[in-house]
């Protein structure tokens, strides 16, 4: 088994390594870019968003190796699959049309359906909260919700080069190796696919010559594996003996992600807005207001992430899931602390440089400030 999961990574890694160059020579000349010409957009230079679409030729086509191996090509593996290809080709028709956001979410919402349909929602999980007792259409609708925010989360969180596809890589890569040592061959497979796949695209997404978005269409396809993976371990864990430090490391991976989501969308309605009105209020941006270099602030979110997730696991190992619980929450609620000072620090500071700008004479030169 071990030899056939090191030839399809090498197959994945090798078929993204070959085909993004292709793809990115067809999307310049279709135009399939993603424009440098908005206030929101934090790249000038056209670039190409084909991510998505390679990252899915490159997983179907390792997974699609093991299609007369029911062990690796599961049930649960090809549905999956197909909710994660039709989010693909949701996104990328995205990309290139700008969707309504009401439509995108119906779709999502019908994708997370077709899982739950196929035997794949929240269970034995709930009974960790104590809603264990809940009918199962209750339990099934927690499930899509679920699953629709996480595939939001991650598409939200897709900002800066190399930042939504590290997170990825990294969350696929513990639950792909999890998933193998406890024998869960099938997940595990697919997600130690997932990860060299998005491990190779973050060298294109961090490239200065070979640039490239993954897009809605890339977000959103991960996003849907990523809540399908993390339900599918989960469930299975209960088994294992291991059920607490699986839940807590699903849950401190997913926490960032997520926070990020629920924060964005209370700001929003707050202002009056609409939760899905694009603006400059995500996790990535009020970062980069402290430093511009996208490495820069790329290494703190990554860094803070993979602490909550390995003091969470190592808390659920030694006491209990839901202190570790208390971990991620304690975690979530000093970065928010610290974000909401930090904008309004910035915010306080944009209204008075506007009006020290308003206010300063055009002949006074001894008040001009090179910032």
């Amino acid at each position: 088994m071990l030899l056939q999961l090191a030839a399809s990574v090498v197959l994945a890694y090798l078929i993204m390594k070959i085909t993004v160059p292709y793809f990115s020579k067809v999307a310049e000349k279709i135009g399939f870019t993603d424009r440098g010409d908005s206030e929101r957009k934090i790249h000038e230079e056209n670039v190409p968003v084909i991510g998505g679409i390679t990252m899915g030729f490159s997983i179907v086509i390792a997974i699609g190796m093991h299609i007369n191996n029911s062990n690796i090509f599961s049930d649960t593996v090809i549905g999956l699959i197909l909710g994660a290809v039709v989010l693909l080709i949701a996104g990328v028709i995205d990309d290139k049309i700008d969707l309504r956001p009401l439509l995108k979410l119906a779709i999502q919402t019908c994708c997370a359906f077709l899982l739950v349909s196929n035997g794949i929602f929240l269970d034995e999980a709930l009974s960790v909260l104590h809603l264990g007792g809940l009918p199962e259409t209750a339990k099934i609708a927690i499930s899509m919700a679920f699953i629709v925010g996480v595939v939001n989360a991650y598409n939200l969180i897709d900002g800066i080069d190399g930042l939504a596809g590290n997170l990825f890589s990294i969350s696929f890569a513990c639950m792909g190796l999890t998933s193998i040592y406890l024998g869960m061959w099938d997940i595990g497979f697919l997600s130690v696919i997932v990860a060299v796949v998005c491990y190779a695209f973050v060298g294109f997404n961090t490239s200065e010559r070979n640039k490239i978005f993954m897009g809605d269409g890339g977000s959103l396809m991960l996003g849907f594996l990523t809540a399908g993976v993390s339900i599918v371990m989960v469930e299975r864990s209960f088994s294992t003996g291991l059920s607490s430090e699986i839940i807590a490391g699903t849950a401190a991976l997913l926490a960032l992600p997520v926070f990020d989501e629920i924060r964005v969308f209370f700001t929003r309605i707050k202002a009056g807005k609409s939760p899905f009105a694009a603006d400059r209020t995500h996790i990535h941006h009020i970062f980069l207001q402290i430093n511009p270099q996208h490495s820069v602030v790329r290494r703190w979110i990554i860094g803070v992430a993979v602490a909550i997730f390995l003091g969470s696991v190592t808390i659920a190992a030694a006491t209990h899931v839901l202190i570790a619980g208390a971990w991620i929450v304690l975690c979530i609620t000093g970065l928010g602390t610290i974000l909401k000072i930090q904008n309004e620090m910035f915010q306080h500071r944009d209204v008075l440089l506007r009006l020290e700008k308003k206010n300063r004479k055009p002949t006074d030169r001894s008040t001009i400030i090179t910032n």
